[in-house]
């Protein structure tokens, strides 16, 4: 049996689990490891600059998250595909 495989991003060389993405154009804002979302117990108040957050209130940019399959999720919502696009663009995916 083949093991699955899992993947991780990374940005700027640097592994990232979340982010932060324009809606605007699709520009990668702001970027946190999966550690640092589980520190915080993923709660976005705690693992967000105060700017990220006024942001993601006033809809121009919108959480993201890199699943281990790849896929790239919003926050409870599908992302559109061009907003996953543009973030495939600007990240690495390593598979392990």
């Amino acid at each position: 049996m083949t093991p699955v495989k899992k993947c991780h991003a990374v940005y700027k060389g640097k592994r990232i689990w979340c982010g932060t993405v324009s809606l605007t154009d699709g520009t990668i804002q702001e970027t946190h490891t999966l550690g640092m979302a589980m520190r915080w117990d993923f709660h976005e108040d705690f693992v967000f600059s105060e700017d990220a957050l006024r942001k993601m209130d006033s809809g121009e940019s919108v959480f993201f998250c890199i699943r281990e399959d790849g896929k790239i999720d919003g926050n409870c919502e599908d992302l559109p595909e061009w907003i996953a696009a543009r973030i495939r663009e600007q990240v690495r995916l390593l598979w392990y």
